[in-house]
């Protein structure tokens, strides 16, 4: 496949990884505006459904794949520039409901759709829609859901043990419309495949790379970015690498053509960069971390009633990561679990909150959002960390630790030293966990991780004290982050969500339960103690609930609120201009 490669002219303003502004309509009298939406536009831009949409994103994705063989590393997930190009057997809303997308129906449990076995095994069946294609126009056939299997259960590629891969035995195509799926155990969301979890892959332009089994050429093949095709809501007419892609509205999508017919996406790294695009027309929707809440503040005033709106939606834990694993943890101390206590009683999360949230930050007490449905029965029974200098003294002091004359944590092996890692896109953040940390008496460096470095093998693994990130769709219990088999290893391609390499029997027996429970009520109780036991061990704990910011100019409709941060363009197909 051919793909037209765009000029990109940088105007004044300039993001890390991408424009602050995208090169100039050719009908546009206003130099480096795109789809400009100001008031008194020039008679001769385009009509509103052919204008091009600009939107921004915190990163640029390494790969348009849904579910990508070379992770998405660092700050700002670019989700929602996946979501364009890319659909599955089911999406979920903004409240995370499942639907169905390229199958007819969600499986139903006790019928002949979803049937469980004597011995533990499942089966599941889909039925696509008719007439479905690639955006090349290829027919999308359940064979491509077979290959899709073929190539992310390959172990040599990374993925094979990851959910819900790992879960499945078989993918079985009895007819083209029919995908048949047979799991190794219960797998409580085998009626929720979205592109995210078992996409389909185009087997008639992969199967031959795919069968000459070199597994690093394979992942680095251009079709993964700049020959990309899916089957999504846009289809790829345009990339610059490093600095955007624009997609146009795909005639066949299952849900029909979108209403906006193009958009481009630009990855922007400087939340100020942002802004000025923002204020200036040059982008109507940002998104993605592409600004954080004090930007977003300020692009609320600076619009006023009429220029805009920003939606804010609370979806992210802010944690700090201790490290488990002994050879890269300094000091080794950590591994006393009275001593990450003492931390956690040491740190005063509600100035880390005020400082990055411009006062609208709520302290994380336990790794649970307060608007999930378990939280009222996990809150109580959770171990908590209110801010309280006595409290860590004493846990230091039974650890052998005491403050020294300049008041800081000193042992038989000297000072108490512990280092604060995170990516640049938080030094706000960072700067005052770390002096939080100071004050109360830790000897605390600095780690600031270079966005260009996030894409490095472990670069989110290898820390030695503490690493401040984010735990997501913390609605539910987020085990992904803490079982073994999300620990970046070698044999993994180093791809994993585990930073901190926690491995806790007891976890693992919690989560496997989580994983293979169907009953409602029990899963309630297993949520209950999978939170509980983050709170008696402390791998990790929660710093301030984070808001998701999603900026939408005025004349654009359909943006909603969402539970997550990953799924803000949810029905992107639908949004439309107004003016």
């Amino acid at each position: 496949m051919q793909i037209m490669r765009f000029r990109f002219i940088a105007v004044a303003l300039i993001g890390t990884f991408g424009l602050a502004c995208a090169a100039p309509s050719q009908t546009s009298s206003q130099p480096g505006a795109i789809g400009e939406t100001r008031p008194n536009m020039p008679p001769n831009l385009p009509s509103i459904s052919g204008r091009t949409m600009t939107m921004a994103v915190g990163r640029a994705p390494e790969s348009l794949g849904s579910r990508p063989l070379r992770e998405l590393r660092g700050p700002g997930n670019p989700s929602s520039a996946l979501r364009m190009f890319n659909a599955g057997l089911t999406y979920n809303d903004s409240q995370e409901i499942s639907k169905p997308y390229l199958a007819v129906a969600l499986p139903q449990l006790g019928t002949d759709s979803w049937k469980t076995n004597a011995d533990g095994t499942m089966e599941t069946t889909y039925q696509l829609k008719p007439g479905l294609t690639w955006h090349d126009g290829h027919a999308l056939t359940a064979s491509d859901w077979v290959f899709s299997y073929q190539v992310y259960s390959t172990p040599e590629l990374g993925v094979a043990s990851s959910a819900p891969i790992g879960n499945i035995s078989a993918v079985e195509a009895p007819d083209p419309t029919t995908i048949r799926i047979l799991w190794k155990g219960t797998y409580v969301a085998a009626d929720d495949l979205q592109a995210t979890d078992f996409p389909p892959l185009p087997q008639h332009l992969l199967d031959a790379a795919f069968q000459r089994a070199n597994w690093d050429a394979f992942a680095a093949l251009s079709f993964w970015l700049g020959e990309y095709i899916g089957a999504g809501p846009y289809r790829l007419v345009g990339w610059e690498p490093g600095a955007y892609f624009e997609g146009e509205a795909f005639p066949g999508h299952v849900l029909g053509k979108a209403k906006i017919d193009r958009i481009k996406v630009v990855g922007i790294s400087d939340p100020n960069t942002t802004v000025a695009n923002l204020l200036a027309g040059f982008v109507h929707v940002a998104l993605d971390q592409a600004m954080k809440d004090e930007q977003a503040s300020s692009v609320e005033a600076q619009w006023g009633p009429n220029g805009g709106s920003v939606l804010r939606s609370p979806v992210t834990i802010r944690a700090a990561h201790f490290q488990m694993r002994p050879e890269y943890a300094n000091p080794a101390a950590t591994s006393d679990v009275r001593l990450r206590q003492a931390i956690v009683y040491a740190t005063d999360r509600q100035a880390i909150a005020d400082a990055v949230t411009v006062g609208g930050g709520r302290i994380a007490e336990i790794l649970l959002l307060p608007r999930s449905e378990y939280y009222p029965d996990a809150y109580p029974v959770t171990n908590k960390f209110p801010y309280d200098i006595q409290r860590a003294e004493q846990l230091m002091a039974e650890a052998g630790y005491r403050k020294d004359a300049e008041g800081l944590y000193a042992g038989p092996t000297g000072r108490f030293s512990i280092e604060v890692a995170g990516t640049d896109s938080n030094p706000t953040e960072l700067t005052v966990f770390a002096d939080v940390l100071r004050r109360a008496g830790y000897d605390t460096s600095l780690r600031i991780i270079p966005r260009a470095q996030t894409t490095e093998p472990l670069i989110f693994a290898n820390f030695s004290g503490l690493f401040d990130g984010a735990v997501n769709s913390t609605y539910l219990p987020n085990v992904e982050h803490f079982r073994a088999s999300s620990i970046a290893r070698p044999e993994t391609r180093f791809l994993g969500d585990n930073y901190a390499g926690f491995n806790d029997p007891e976890f693992e027996r919690l989560a496997s339960a989580w994983d293979s429970t169907l009953d409602r009520g029990q899963r309630k109780t297993l949520a209950v103690q999978l939170i509980q036991r983050l709170g008696d061990v402390v791998p990790a704990y929660g710093l301030y609930c984070a808001l998701f910011d999603v900026a939408v100019a005025a004349g654009i409709k359909g943006p909603t609120e969402t539970v997550t941060n990953t799924n803000a363009a949810w029905n992107m197909h639908e949004w439309e201009w107004t003016s």
